[in-house]
């Protein structure tokens, strides 16, 4: 039973695998990347720790709903797993951690509340500011010891909720919290960033201890609703299956039409179809695809030029990406 876990600025990768050392560790999700694990990476047990949002598309709730509808267990908390899970919570993932009760319960709304600015893989995802939830536990300590008069603790965290999250370092909740009071306000700065007060790296090992222990018996109820294969996501995944051919062409007016190819010397197997010539595609475990691009490359405003490309990609259940190798190139002009 394949286990996987998308993590990243939660908690530190060496961490997180001697947490969970049968599980895959994948970097944070983006768009796309829940369904290539269940489709292609035969993943049955997941757990959504981090996730990517902004630069480019975040995880949708739909590859969620999609790996349940395939028997999948799947875990989120700490980060974007917590957003997640509280948002699919009645469709059958599973909310581990406090963070994600928070949400579930309506406690906590905002997306900043878990947001950071990090580091990329090279570095070990290392973070460079700091979550809301962090700061959050960090001041209702403060109150409990006696660092931060209660009077104060809404300030305090108003004056921290006020900074933009990737702005939000502690140097610049230092200045936030001094200006507001010198006589606790540089303590306190001083006890936050204890690491007993990172909730989302507590969270973040609990979803990897339970994706870790997950059992096949475990597996998620029985779905009492049915997913509908919109348009939209009909097109998530033919992006995610097909890799895009736009940066062989430098032209952000080419237009791109995808179809499949299927040939003969397989026409009496089950597996592919005839449409004449030679075999070209059949499904195998290794999983391969011949695609045919068509883009149309205005040249200038008398000529066209047609680029028919050949693509073949082949994609195991092991290779994170696919392998692409152009077999042919026919330039038509008109």
């Amino acid at each position: 039973m394949r286990r996987i876990a998308f993590v990243g600025p939660s908690i530190p990768p060496n961490a997180a695998q001697a947490l969970a050392p049968e599980v895959t560790l994948l970097p944070p999700a983006r768009a796309g990347d829940v369904y290539r694990a269940v489709a292609h990476g035969e993943a049955r047990v997941i757990g959504l720790v981090d996730g990517v949002f902004g630069s480019v598309g975040s995880v949708w709730h739909k590859e969620i709903l999609f790996a349940i509808s395939r028997g999948c267990q799947v875990f989120g908390g700490a980060s974007m797993g917590a957003l997640r899970a509280a948002e699919c919570r009645s469709f059958g993932i599973r909310g581990v951690g406090t963070v994600y009760a928070a949400y579930a319960d309506g406690e906590l709304e905002d997306d900043d509340e878990v947001a950071v600015s990090h580091l990329d893989a090279a570095f070990g995802y290392e973070c460079l500011t700091v979550p809301m939830v962090t700061v959050r536990a960090a001041l209702s300590a403060a109150v409990s010891v006696g660092l931060l008069p209660e009077r104060d603790h809404e300030r305090a965290l108003q004056a921290a909720k006020n900074v933009f999250y990737a702005d939000r370092t502690w140097d610049v909740l230092g200045r936030e919290w001094g200006a507001l009071d010198q006589d606790w306000g540089p303590d306190v700065t001083l006890f936050a960033q204890q690491p007993q007060h990172d909730v989302k790296a507590v969270d973040a090992a609990a979803v990897l201890r339970a994706v870790q222990s997950a059992r096949p018996e475990d597996g998620p109820r029985q779905a009492d609703w049915q997913m509908e294969p919109t348009v939209f996501w009909r097109r998530l995944v033919q992006e995610t299956d097909f890799p895009s051919v736009a940066p062989w062409f430098e032209d952000d007016g080419a237009q791109v039409s995808l179809c499949l190819l299927y040939t003969s010397d397989a026409a009496d197997e089950r597996s592919s179809v005839d449409l004449g010539g030679r075999r070209i595609i059949k499904k195998k475990k290794n999983i391969e695809y011949a695609v045919s691009y068509m883009l149309l490359k205005k040249c200038s405003s008398r000529h066209k030029t047609d680029h028919h490309h050949t693509v073949h990609i082949t994609k195991s259940r092991d290779e994170p990406e696919h392998n692409i190798v152009c077999n042919q190139y026919v330039d038509i002009e008109t």
